[in-house]
């Protein structure tokens, strides 16, 4: 395809706004969200994907998101300013930033994910981990429960059956 994109649908936003065609900020009730292309986007204003598209023309890019809320970061654009005075440190395959609650991110495309100078694991995590539902990748059995109510939903393919 030749670009990186991301979900932008700013009519779902209570507000939006576009810094220097590489941050996009959107506030829905009190919460935030930043969306960084180390290679700069446009939000696309005609077609199919019309103002829910940010499209950025180059393979060689990184995307970054921050998340905030009314309650730790102040309101809109407190959020904005603080995530813009973030020091960000990119080349065309690795990123280095420091978060809204003051950690350092480094990740490449090579190498492990660290937070703070400390590796994280990128693997090993359960599919579904929810106070409702727990389960495995793949999972042959789901159960979902909400207090007393429990959904069982079975994925085992009777004997016989073809997939369809």
């Amino acid at each position: 395809m030749g670009f990186t994109h991301a979900y932008f649908p700013i009519y779902a936003f209570d507000a939006y706004s576009i810094h220097n065609d590489r941050w996009a900020f959107a506030r829905k009730g009190d919460g935030y969200l930043a969306l960084m292309a180390s290679a700069g986007f446009e939000l696309i204003r005609q077609g199919r994907y019309a103002d829910r598209e940010l499209r950025s023309d180059s393979l060689n890019n990184i995307w970054l998101c921050h998340l905030g809320q009314r309650q730790l970061d102040g309101d809109f654009q407190d959020f904005q300013q603080k995530v813009l005075a973030l020091p960000v440190t990119t080349d065309h395959h690795s990123i280095v930033c420091t978060t809204l609650r003051n950690e350092t991110l480094s990740f490449a495309w090579e190498g492990p994910f660290l937070r703070d100078g400390v590796a994280q694991a990128l693997s090993g995590f359960k599919h579904y981990d929810s106070a409702f539902i727990m389960a495995d990748y793949p999972c042959q059995q789901m159960d979902v429960a909400f207090g007393e109510d429990l959904l069982r939903l079975n994925f085992e393919r009777p004997e016989g059956a073809e997939a369809t």
